[in-house]
């Protein structure tokens, strides 16, 4: 008997392992790098992520529509000085907000600042050979999201 409730507390703590780390041991999400692009309707989207180096990672992103730019955005997630990933994000040059990381798993991150106006919760995820951004109010609403391709630029 305790040899079966051993190995059902050591299979359930191994399936809470696997799920997804948590805030406090996650690494920087490196399978969001490359280059990334999404078309539509006569607008478009680019957003560049390089690898992890150093414990940081640098974004840009920048947004036309009509062949006008309508935004553009400055991102870096990495290692604060406390041990924990966060996101901080500079539209349009900007005082960086800071987002911190809320989950994590194998490919999906998610960042949250319930007391920032607007986004207040910034998700990415990879779907195959796309990356899907989200951007929302913490319940949810008002959301936004980007489906990128990989760019061939």
């Amino acid at each position: 008997m305790n040899r079966t409730v051993g190995f059902i507390l050591g299979a359930g703590l191994l399936a809470l392992a696997a799920s997804g780390a948590s805030a406090g041991d996650a690494e920087l999400p490196g399978w969001m790098a490359g280059a990334w692009h999404e078309e539509k309707a006569g607008s478009w989207t680019e957003e560049y992520w390089s690898g992890d180096r150093a414990g940081q990672m640098l974004g840009m992103s920048r947004s036309a529509r009509g062949g006008k730019l309508v935004s553009w955005e400055a991102m870096r997630i990495e290692t604060d000085a406390k041990g924990e990933v966060v996101l901080l994000a500079s539209p349009e040059g900007r005082r960086p907000t800071r987002f911190a990381l809320a989950s994590a798993s194998a490919n999906a991150v998610t960042f949250a600042n319930p007391t920032h106006d607007y986004p207040q919760k910034i998700a990415y995820r990879r779907d195959g050979a796309r990356l899907i951004a989200e951007i929302s109010m913490m319940d949810g609403s008002r959301a936004m999201r980007w489906i990128y391709e990989r760019a061939g630029f």
